[in-house]
């Protein structure tokens, strides 16, 4: 245990108003001998109390004593900050901040240094060394948060079902993310279908959209979201959020429940244009992966169907009455297959112009497919076309680079740029879904035709209700790309 000797050397430093100095052992001593006792004896600044980033009021001062009890003067002492980063060391009237410095004894046989707390509330604590003699102890502080500077909301943003009950936690902490207690935040709904209690933060949501809740706390305010969404379950791939790497293909319900994985991943996330599609019934999902067209039941194998023909892009989508796979082949356009492997169609021209079809997405009725291209006249501008399949005849429907068709009717979803939109079939009635949605990647529908999913490659996938124009960002979507809705066919077991 320290011992403090009777003589005391202050450093004046700012005032600190919730200093606690610690109880010390006292022992008698003059400026030649001490405490009669060999060892690191404390003169000042042994032990503490004070928030984050507080100098201590008094350095943290000690004298050296040998066996008869004298100061030993010219010794080494060293003084380490443990654990590392809890707080900071400096030598008397210095400003270089360091974890670990070495005094020496002056001619009293004093050492010391100035203590700065960190930024972590907790314990933090010097070790003093006399190495050669063997000598050591340590000086204990606390660290208590600082000055309220916001609040942490949790979840700050997520997405439930229409009547569902969770509640926000909400937090008070200083600049460095400490907690606080003692500070209680109060809640309120600004907008949207829902419901919050004011004081406990229990939220319960009515209907479909997007709400903001508002937090408080004294001076202080934030705010909380939730989007509103359907009940239903989805395919969505998983990358890393660093560095864009493929995790993996997982089944999972809109609300983040559920996830199990189906398949390997397709490719890094930063690759745009990735997609899979689900057959009607919700069974498998077809993938084009490298060179082939594969069918993934959840908790099955992936089955290869065909393949050995140049390399696909990657997307593909089933066909409304599950009879055919469309797909597109790098450099030689739109195909179609059975799900058995068999029946392979080339769709529309053959492949001796200059661009690149991609991303096809058929009609309900199968009579017509859109997709998008690169073919004159679009160019580096791109544009989706609508191919009727029977005739072979083509139109030029809007500038974009990929499309999703209604399974309900003649709407085809369209991504030009940062825009998402909604055209007919035939160019009229265009509308504009979202703007500032950078990167889509992919699109699919609710097979009701009323919503939209949209897959950016940055940020959370977007639930876009085409009723009313609602734009649902779905927090427990990210970081994932390309996402298919799940059919109500599915059967429970198939999970």
């Amino acid at each position: 245990m320290w011992q403090r000797a009777a003589a005391s050397h202050g450093w004046r430093a700012r005032s600190v108003g919730r200093l606690v100095v610690l109880a010390w052992t006292l022992a008698a001593c003059s400026d030649a001998t001490g405490s009669n006792s060999p060892g690191i004896h404390a003169l000042s600044g042994a032990s503490g109390v004070d928030s984050i980033f507080a100098i201590l009021p008094e350095p943290l001062a000690v004298i050296v004593e040998d066996e008869s009890g004298r100061r030993i003067v010219g010794q080494a002492v060293s003084f380490t900050v443990a654990p590392a980063g809890s707080a900071t060391i400096a030598r008397e009237g210095g400003f270089l901040l360091a974890q670990h410095l070495v005094d020496t004894t002056d001619e009293s046989g004093r050492a010391a240094v100035q203590v700065r707390l960190g930024s972590v509330a907790g314990s933090a604590s010097v070790i003093v060394r006399v190495t050669p003699l063997g000598f050591v102890d340590t000086a204990r502080y606390i660290v208590t948060p600082g000055a309220a500077a916001r609040i942490a909301v949790t979840p700050r943003d997520t997405a439930v079902y229409p009547g569902t009950s969770y509640t926000l936690r909400a937090v008070v902490i200083d600049r460095t993310g400490n907690a606080r207690a003692g500070d209680a935040a109060t809640f309120s709904v600004a907008f949207g279908p829902g419901q919050v209690d004011p004081t406990r933060g229990t939220v319960t949501t009515t209907d479909y959209g997007r709400v903001r809740m508002d937090v408080r706390s004294g001076s202080l305010t934030d705010t909380a979201w939730v989007s509103v969404v359907p009940a239903t379950w989805v395919a969505a791939q998983q990358h890393d959020p660093g560095n864009g790497g493929p995790i993996g293909i997982f089944l999972m319900q809109l609300d983040g429940s559920g996830r199990t994985l189906i398949a390997r991943g397709l490719d890094n996330a930063f690759v745009s244009g990735q997609g899979f599609g689900w057959s009607p019934d919700g069974q498998v999902l077809t993938i084009a992966r490298g060179d082939s067209v594969d069918l993934v039941a959840p908790g099955s194998p992936e089955e290869r169907i065909m393949g050995g023909s140049g390399a696909l892009l990657s997307g593909a989508r089933f066909s409304r009455d599950g009879q055919w796979i469309y797909f597109a082949r790098a450099g030689k356009g739109i195909f179609r297959v059975r799900p058995n492997g068999t029946g392979e169609e080339h769709l529309g021209y053959g492949g001796t112009e200059w661009g690149e079809d991609f991303f096809p997405t058929p009609s309900p009725d199968g009579s017509a497919v859109a997709y998008g291209t690169s073919r004159t006249p679009c160019g580096q501008t791109y544009c989706i076309r609508v191919l009727e399949i029977s005739t072979g005849a083509e139109r030029t429907l809007v500038t974009g680079n990929l499309a999703a068709w209604s399974p309900a009717g003649d709407v085809i979803a369209y991504v030009s740029g940062t825009e998402i939109g909604l055209i007919h079939a035939d160019g009229t009635g265009k509308q504009v879904l979202g703007t500032t949605v950078g990167h889509v990647g992919w699109m699919d529908w609710s097979p009701d035709g009323r919503w939209l999913l949209a897959s950016p490659g940055v940020g959370p996938v977007l639930l876009f209700d085409t009723m009313n124009g609602s734009r649902l960002p779905l927090m427990t979507l990210v970081p994932y790309g390309a996402t298919a809705w799940r059919p109500r066919g599915a059967t429970t077991s198939s999970r």
